[in-house]
């Protein structure tokens, strides 16, 4: 995201406004301050502006950033220019004239907090420009124990430099030690993500009060965790973090020389604060100006909360609603700083069992198909805190409050000596996860993360799972197994790797469950096809049937006798492609036939690369 200011603001007093954003605790100070001390935040005051004024002559300059370009979205002043597009990526380096500024400034305002050690607003100033340079890391000691401040403001501070190091759960614990000590409207306030939803979401939230819309909130919050697999939920932090900002920032004077007021404050709860920032050179987009800086947000930013279908009906939500990179103009935006890369990945597959549906999983890390994949940029920091961690991936049910019911986690720990830029050739082939849970309606997750590599995957969905007989009839979904060796129960089965793609000529083996069959003794007549993606039902029936419709890829027909007695029974066939099979999506079909009974049918997109 760019962001650029179009419209000048006459510069005023730095006054704190009424309102939770604007007035942080511990901003109060200056009034019973003694003069001396009024004056030396007079200067502080100053210095803090005179540097963001720096930026506007010691950014690096973007020549090819065009005469303004156009604008996704106004937001009072501000001009932003979302989704991809755009090449920015982080520098190699700062300008060394900005970062003697910076020292320069945090020495002045270290120096202001020995001297006046209950000035919350220093404070804050100093954990600013501290994060600035990522070195969130060195304001703990002056948070911990807090000085003479509002202790609020200070838990506040503390969760802010926390949230920077990638320490979520105790970002987690600081900013609930923050919420804890706020008034009720104070901390609805900080909580309440109505800048971020519109539609029905902000409906429903509109027309709840007190304690039910605080549920709902907490639901809301719960529903939007990126990746089940970091503890604690780094979405939420992020939120309570750009309020913290915004508390640190209000009313001062900005790189686009303009306040930072109302605007300001919806831009950062939506998009975060900039992490990078160009000059444009004959922009028209600052009126009476013939430059204008440019505010970056990070390049990966994406809408990591729960969708509005989620919100409303979990269950019925789709991977696509859950898909960040579907919606070109998003609303709210985010990069997990752990994975900021991350792409859609993952299957899921159901296996009835009566009243119990177990729920099987893979996924892996896909094709790096984003923006900037094909670019000579440098690679992306890795988060100290995340540093030399191991690849792991896992399968989470949650339910329709948010709440993670069931899961599985695996751990693919490194290679040895494995190189940054060559670890993707260490990973191994995705593995099977499984869970058991009753009928009923879920979200789905199914999560792999490479923090060393700053990449994840992810598939997330509704699932609604129906209430069954316990001797109802019912066929599994598909599984794609190695050819070889069989395995003889679907323990040994999930016990290999989870074949993801095949390539033309290559065997391989297809799974399936039945349960509710075996009551009495019966004779199937089974058929797996595999026909091309693509077409209506009609022609593909047609086609299963010999009469014309779309080509058959390949056949299997046989007749076999079913189980013996009532259960879970799984079987395996191999399968062979033929070596001139096009590449793309196939649709393989399994059909299970009996006399009086109704067909059993399942199927599945297979993928096929060359």
């Amino acid at each position: 995201m760019a962001l650029v200011a179009i419209a000048p603001s006459q510069p005023g007093p730095v006054a704190a406004e009424s309102g939770l954003a604007q007035s942080p605790p511990g901003t109060s100070i200056r009034e019973a301050a003694p003069r001396d001390s009024a004056a030396l935040r007079d200067d502080l005051e100053h210095a803090v502006e005179t540097y963001e004024r720096a930026r506007r002559r010691h950014a690096p300059t973007d020549w090819y950033g065009g005469g303004g370009g156009h604008c996704d979205q106004y937001i009072g002043r501000m001009c932003l220019t979302l989704g991809e597009g755009t090449d920015w990526w982080f520098p190699e380096e700062l300008p060394e004239r900005m970062e003697e500024e910076r020292a320069r400034l945090l020495e002045a305002l270290v120096a202001g907090h020995a001297s006046i050690p209950g000035d919350g607003w220093v404070l804050g100033q100093i954990v600013r420009y501290l994060g600035e340079g990522g070195e969130w890391e060195f304001a703990l000691p002056l948070l911990d124990p807090c000085p003479p401040i509002d202790a609020t403001w200070c838990a506040a501070l503390r969760g802010l430099a926390l949230h920077g190091m990638g320490r979520y759960v105790d970002a987690d614990a600081a900013f609930r030690a923050a919420l804890d000590g706020m008034s009720i409207d104070r901390r609805r306030e900080w909580l309440d993500p109505e800048e971020l939803v519109d539609g029905d979401v902000r409906d429903r939230l509109r027309n709840l009060e007190g304690s039910e819309r605080d549920a709902e909130i907490d639901r809301y919050w719960r529903l939007s965790d990126p990746f089940l697999l970091v503890p604690a939920n780094d979405r939420l932090t992020e939120h309570l973090a750009r309020r913290t900002m915004i508390g640190i920032r209000y009313g001062l004077d900005s790189a686009y020389r303009i306040r930072f007021r109302d605007d300001l404050t919806e831009v950062t709860l939506r998009y975060g604060w900039e992490v990078g920032w160009e000059r444009r050179p004959g922009s028209v987009s600052m009126i009476g100006s013939d430059a204008s800086v440019v505010g970056h947000q990070h390049p990966y930013s994406l809408p990591w909360v729960a969708p509005e279908e989620a919100v409303l009906d979990p269950a019925t939500s789709t991977a696509r609603d859950w898909t960040p990179q579907s919606e070109r103009i998003p609303r709210s935006a985010y990069a997990p700083l752990y994975a900021p890369n991350v792409l859609p990945d993952g299957e899921v597959l159901l296996l009835p069992r009566g009243r119990e549906t177990i729920v099987l999983a893979a996924v892996a890390l896909p094709e790096d198909t984003s923006w900037h994949a094909g670019h000579d940029h440098p690679p992306l920091p890795v988060l100290p805190a995340f540093t030399g961690t191991p690849a792991t991936s896992g399968l989470f049910m949650v339910d329709v409050d948010g709440r993670v019911v069931a899961e599985d986690r695996r751990t693919f720990p490194m290679l040895l000596g494995a190189q940054r830029e060559d670890i993707a050739d260490h990973l191994p082939e995705p593995r099977w996860h499984r869970v058991t849970v009753p009928a009923g309606d879920w979200v789905v997750s199914v999560e792999h993360l490479v923090p060393d590599l700053g990449r994840g995957a992810r598939l997330r969905r509704g699932l609604r799972i129906p209430e069954r007989l316990p001797d109802e009839p019912a066929l599994s979904d598909l599984l794609l197994l190695p050819p070889a060796p069989e395995p003889a129960t679907l323990d040994e089965a999930l016990g290999g790797s989870a074949l993801r793609t095949v390539r033309p000529g290559d065997r391989f083996r297809v799974g399936w469950e039945t349960w509710g069959l075996g009551r009495e003794r019966e004779s199937f007549e089974y058929s797996l096809t595999l026909v091309e993606q693509g077409g209506g039902i009609v022609d593909r029936v047609a086609g299963w049937l010999g009469l014309g419709g779309e080509d058959v890829a390949a056949e299997l027909e046989w007749t076999e006798l079913g189980p013996e007695r009532l259960g879970a029974h799984f079987r395996t066939i191999e399968m062979g492609l033929p070596e001139d099979l096009d590449e793309g999506i196939w649709i393989l079909r399994l059909e299970l036939r009996a006399p009086g009974r109704s067909p059993l049918v399942a199927e599945r997109e297979l993928r096929v690369r060359r």
